[in-house]
């Protein structure tokens, strides 16, 4: 076993491990800014709804 090839598939896994942990928290933060504009906007159609008119 060729002692340089260690470091560098060891650097490789965690290059890609952190890639997929910064994708997925990527993911994460997206799927809440889009669930809370869709509450927004789904409070403000209600408000417009309910509105009195007149």
């Amino acid at each position: 076993m060729d002692l340089l090839s260690y470091p560098r598939s060891s650097l490789a896994v965690v290059t890609i491990g952190g890639s997929i942990a910064a994708g997925l928290l990527h993911g994460l933060i997206q799927h809440q800014r889009r669930a809370r504009e869709q509450r927004r906007v789904r409070t403000t159609d209600q408000q417009y709804l309910n509105a009195p008119t007149g």
